[in-house]
């Protein structure tokens, strides 16, 4: 069953999500109740809402939606795999079967129809703004899908300690272990900004960094 989440669901969505995002991700931001009830708000405000699919109680996905006269704009389609083929499905019921537009962001590959030309993917790019406040404990969170050993130099024109040259090292399945090796050098050539890191770092795979605030 599919339908219209009300304020009273918010406390159900948070749990599902959370329990959604903390098998597939190493970093993310907590979904909470009040979260949820910004969220349903916010969306409401866009002649949209949060669409919810059901099994006998239980929550299956979670969907936003908001609607523009020229498009549909999907957001942010939190399914479990016995029913994230039915994104289609509920596009189509959203329209009320008319052709329209339609914007995804933040949908994964295997929740599209094969019949692409329904979809308009959004551009690939971060839509929130973040900061990497610890860059050893942020690159701490990751595993190494196999072994490896790499050195980078990072330049952070705000917080000095994450500026300088850095050892990156694990075996496969093992937490990164992240040293500092030393300063910055006048010398130094690939060097990569911090800003620039944490945006690549919203693409990396098991990271999920997609809050609409």
């Amino acid at each position: 069953m599919c339908r219209q989440a009300e304020e009273k669901d918010c406390c159900k969505i948070a749990t599902f999500v959370e329990q959604y995002l903390q098998e597939r991700c190493l970093v993310r931001t907590r979904r909470t109740v009040e979260y949820y009830q910004m969220m349903l708000k916010e969306q409401m405000s866009e002649n949209g809402g949060i669409l919810l699919l059901e099994r006998e109680g239980q929550l299956l996905g979670c969907v936003y939606y908001a609607e523009e006269e020229e498009y549909m704009e999907i957001r942010e389609p939190l399914l479990l795999p016995e029913v994230e083929k039915l994104l289609g499905t509920i596009v189509y019921a959203l329209t009320g079967g008319e052709e329209r537009m339609i914007l995804c962001q933040a949908v994964e590959e295997q929740m599209l129809s094969e019949d692409r030309t329904v979809w308009e993917m959004m551009p690939q790019k971060p839509v929130i703004m973040a900061r990497i406040v610890d860059l050893k404990a942020f690159l701490e969170c990751f595993r190494a899908r196999e072994a490896f050993s790499e050195e980078i130099a990072v330049k952070d024109e705000i917080l000095s300690e994450n500026c300088g040259k850095w050892k990156i090292e694990a075996e496969e399945g093992e937490v990164l272990r992240v040293t500092k090796e030393g300063e910055l050098g006048n010398t130094d050539k690939k060097v990569i900004t911090v800003e620039k890191l944490v945006e690549a770092s919203c693409f990396w795979n098991r990271v999920f960094l997609n809050e609409i605030v």
